[in-house]
């Protein structure tokens, strides 16, 4: 799950302003960590008027709406007050369109709110794991940029949301720059240091070793680097010279084990 406040939300199309604040909580979530063999991890929302309910006795009384679709010529959004009747958000960019996740492995997301002069709402999501965690690892990570970061835009909470563009690719061990190349940040056992550009080297010691102190090491001690864990500091978006935006987020690095600060500028 991912979530955001924002200043007023109508849950409906009009008089909606999407900025931090404390109107309302904004939740969206997702069954699973990864869709392999054929399962959805498909897109759901709920919302949570603010302040929260809390009695007597310190329990909090939440009452989240869950959007359960569209309606009408202005495509209204409905909501309900039982999970059941929740519905998953449309992923291609159509209204009313296709909730169908193409990423298999969407591990964590980052949405957050960009204000004028963009407007727009953004999501960060995807990366990749080591093939020891999954059950289909040859067919987990397609198109052009396996275990990349993926971006979506959307104009409002509920979508639609804009088809998934790569974003942040680790791209090759052999390019000068690239997170797997020289003098990038992730190991690759094919990369090979240039002057001046050192490879990453490969971390003795990650998550694994430390969960089974005494054991033997794990069967990958040579396991390639990877993205994960994308996270918007929304307090540091800041407009640009250019007309634009700047956003910072951090993404979090396997081999070695770490966390990266990312600057991404966006344009209207």
């Amino acid at each position: 799950m991912t979530t955001r406040t924002v200043k007023s939300f109508s849950l409906g199309n009009q008089h909606n302003d999407y900025r931090p604040g404390d109107g309302t909580l904004l939740v969206w979530g997702r069954p699973g960590f990864f869709g392999e063999q054929g399962r959805q991890d498909q897109l759901y929302l709920f919302a949570q008027r603010l302040p929260l309910k809390v009695d007597g006795q310190g329990h909090i009384a939440l009452e989240p709406k869950y959007f359960a679709g569209l309606h009408g010529s202005n495509h209204e959004p409905t909501w309900s007050d039982a999970p059941a009747d929740a519905v998953p958000l449309a992923l291609d960019g159509h209204v009313g369109g296709s909730p169908h996740e193409a990423v298999p492995l969407a591990n964590q997301m980052a949405v957050s709110f960009l204000p004028a002069p963009v407007n727009k709402w953004v999501m960060l999501y995807g990366g990749d794991v080591p093939d020891v965690l999954l059950l289909d690892p040859a067919n987990d990570r397609p198109g052009p940029a396996p275990g990349a970061i993926m971006i979506r835009f959307a104009d409002n909470p509920w979508g639609p949301w804009s088809p998934p563009t790569v974003h942040l690719s680790p791209g090759s061990p052999f390019a000068p720059g690239d997170p797997y190349g020289p003098g990038g940040f992730m190991f690759h056992y094919f990369c090979t240091d240039q002057p001046g550009l050192p490879c990453a080297r490969t971390d003795p010691t990650r998550p694994l070793d430390v969960f089974n102190p005494g054991c033997a090491p794990p069967p990958f001690p040579f396991d390639i680097g990877r993205l994960y864990g994308s996270n918007i500091i929304d307090a540091y978006t800041t407009p640009n010279h250019e007309g634009g935006l700047d956003v910072f987020w951090n993404v979090s690095t396997w081999n070695p084990y770490g966390v990266m600060l990312m600057k991404t500028t966006i344009n209207p």
